[in-house]
């Protein structure tokens, strides 16, 4: 999945990163949603990521493609 994505284009990539490559705390919004989360510590092959307004945990994989929240604080 890391080779291909060697491959895409700005155009089909966009501003997404891949999870992984984030600093840890780092807020993200996912799949272009409203709701936002906040990566946490690594598991064996995933991350716990907290969603920020209910307070539940997710686990996303490192491949997961996400977008930085920038809050206009």
């Amino acid at each position: 999945m890391r080779t291909l994505k060697l491959y895409d284009t700005h155009e089909t990539n966009g501003h997404l990163i891949l999870l992984e490559h984030l600093p840890y705390r780092t807020h993200f919004l996912y799949n272009g949603s409203r709701v936002f989360f906040e990566k946490g510590e690594k598991l064996r092959k995933r991350y716990r990521c907290k969603e920020i307004s209910t307070g539940s945990v997710y686990l996303f994989s490192p491949l997961a493609e996400v977008e930085v929240f920038e809050s206009n604080h």
